[in-house]
């Protein structure tokens, strides 16, 4: 696997923006954004079995700084069951950790996924206006 370059912030924070091929030759995207009280992780393209390093890596960088974590969905167009327990276990360990990990903006099969397997029950899921259920 090529590794983009890396890049910081203005805050110095590593790796703000990353784009890392997937083993299987699709692409998932992350960025991330923190704005003080809580750091957003943007996905997109296809979160599986084969993205999930990268994923994590994305969801480690984010929660080095204790704050709240917000997992953008919105450019996500597939999730296996392997995304699904990864955002579940993402979700545990940051709030062992004292934080915490919310889903934002699932749409189409991956919002499926997640009511099918009561994943929604189990990772609060905010819609764009930041209403949490």
């Amino acid at each position: 696997m090529t590794e983009a370059p890396r890049s910081s912030d203005t805050l110095g924070n590593p790796a703000s923006a990353q784009s890392l091929p997937a083993g299987n030759g699709d692409i998932l995207r992350w960025s991330l954004t923190d704005d003080g009280a809580g750091t957003t992780v943007s996905l997109a393209g296809e979160l599986d079995v084969t993205t999930l390093p990268d994923a994590g890596m994305a969801v480690e960088l984010a929660s080095v700084r204790g704050i709240p974590i917000t997992v953008n969905c919105a450019g996500l167009w597939f999730a296996d069951a392997a995304a699904l327990r990864f955002l579940r276990g993402a979700r545990d360990r940051a709030r062992s950790a004292g934080s915490d990990l919310v889903l934002a903006n699932p749409q189409g099969i991956v919002r499926k996924a997640l009511e099918l397997t009561d994943s929604l029950a189990l990772v609060a899921t905010c819609g764009a206006a930041g209403d949490c259920v």
